[in-house]
This record gives C-alpha cells, structure tokens and sequence, in this order.
C-alpha cells in the first residue's frame, strides 16, 4: 500500500512527459509509428508472442542449452520474418 502511494506521483509525472499521439483514438496515417496501430500488426504481434511462449516451453522441456540456442535463434529468424513490412 505504501508503495502505491509512493509510485503514484511518479506514474503521473511521467505520463506529463509522454507524447500525446498515444492518448489519441484516431492516428495519423502519415505517423512514423501508423503501422503499430493497425489490426494486421496487431494480429502479426500476436502470432509472434504466441510463437515464443510455444518456443519458451519447448526450450524448458528440452534442457540441452545447445538446443535452446540453435532454436531461439531460429525463433529469432521466424519472428523477424513475420514482422517484416517489405512487398
């Protein structure tokens, strides 16, 4: 409890600080970050957190850390893959 009220002022006095584009409802299209509001980046974002979790328990399961490198770097290679915005 005492920490909530310690943490509150900074929350607010941060919040003073963060640009209003991400308060708004409506965003320009001509925005440098448009696409991280799109229902297909979206949609992409969560495919890849679900894609991690899958690969997060595997890596348990599996307790080779050789297994887990070569694997979390495919992840990585999978993931940047799916976000990708080239035609």
């Amino acid at each position: 409890m005492r920490l909530s009220i310690l943490l509150f002022p900074l929350l607010v006095w941060g919040q003073f600080f963060m640009p209003r584009w991400r308060e708004e409802d409506q965003f320009d299209p001509n925005h440098c970050h448009y696409r991280r509001f799109t229902s297909q980046y979206r949609g992409k974002s969560r495919l890849v957190k679900s894609l991690w979790i899958v690969n997060g328990l595997i890596m348990l399961s599996m307790a080779s850390p050789a297994f887990m490198v070569s694997f979390g770097l495919f992840m990585t290679f999978v993931s940047l893959m799916i976000c990708d915005e080239t035609d």
